[in-house]
């Protein structure tokens, strides 16, 4: 069972503001509610202030009730059933972003597929990133798109294309049926040279018996985060190996799902592990043996 939060927090609470005692309960400390009611009364009017203390106080995620989400230098509109972007994700993001650099200034184009886009937070992040680089001296030289499955995810994603001026575009498409995504990059001119994915990678049997927080498991979209070895064999059979990229990062929660996509790369890839600032598995990343994407060796802890 959770520890319960003692009264004498709630009483602590009180005499701070009426409205922090709601933001206990998601929040579990005294701090941490402190600081997200300061968020909601920086950016909401006052008029919605009690609302979304009422919310929060339901575990409703904070990030749905304020409407965005700060991604390194973006601010990513978020609304409810679509993944909300996790520090997990940007942090791996700015890692390859620097180690694609100097592949990307040496290219007259370079094309990113991300999949499982939801938001589309790591195309749009990559291409602020490898823009902010080569903006001056190529400034069409970057192309992003993103797919998903999930038209509300899309919809968003194109919103926040629009909202952060970045030029990424976003396509509506099943990853285990990748001919119709493939057929409108080819009319779009679009081939990529890497690959990016986040996506659902909580085993069934994982996410209904453990204790995740009540605001992602009774709030954020299940599409998005039950899943497991079916969609990396689906990312390396029908994407890696037919568009004949040479480079990937594909988020994981588990170092069999790593083992798993190693062992579907073939003796011309090396592979390893990324693990995030808390020393948690985060990343499968792979690259072919002996060419320009070696320098991805540097991004992970561990290369079987």
């Amino acid at each position: 069972m959770p520890r319960l939060i003692p009264q004498s927090v709630y009483r602590l609470a009180a005499k701070h503001s009426p409205l922090l005692p709601y933001f206990i309960p998601a929040c579990h400390n005294l701090a941490a509610a402190k600081q997200e009611l300061h968020w909601v009364k920086q950016e909401l009017p006052e008029t919605q202030w009690l609302d979304a203390a009422r919310l929060r106080k339901q575990h409703y995620p904070l990030q749905y009730i304020l409407g965005t989400q700060p991604f390194g230098e973006l601010d990513i509109r978020c609304k409810p059933g679509v993944l909300i972007p996790r520090w997990e994700t940007e942090e791996w993001v700015l890692q390859l972003a620097r180690v694609l650099s100097p592949i990307v200034e040496s290219k007259q184009n370079y094309g990113i597929l991300d999949l499982c886009t939801g938001t589309g937070c790591i195309p749009l992040l990559l291409q602020h990133e490898l823009g902010s680089t080569i903006k001056q001296s190529k400034p069409q030289n970057v192309r992003t798109i993103g797919v998903d499955i999930s038209p509300l995810a899309v919809e968003l994603a194109r919103k926040n294309s629009q909202t952060t001026v970045l030029p990424t575009q976003f396509v509506q498409g099943d990853v285990f049926e990748p001919q119709t995504v493939m057929a409108s990059m080819h009319e779009m001119d679009f081939r990529p040279d890497f690959i990016t994915a986040n996506p659902p990678y909580i085993p069934r049997k994982q996410f209904e018996a453990s204790r995740f927080e009540k605001s992602v498991k009774q709030h954020e979209p299940e599409l998005a985060l039950v899943g497991d070895s079916e969609f990396y064999r689906t990312l390396v059979e029908k994407w890696i190996n037919p568009m004949r990229v040479q480079g990937f990062v594909f988020e994981l929660g588990e170092v069999h799902q790593c083992e798993y996509t190693r062992d579907l790369l073939g003796n011309d890839w090396d592979c390893g592990i990324l693990y995030d600032s808390n020393s948690q598995v985060r990343c499968v990343v792979g690259w072919v043996k002996g060419g320009e994407y070696e320098t991805l060796r540097g991004l992970c802890q561990k290369v079987y």
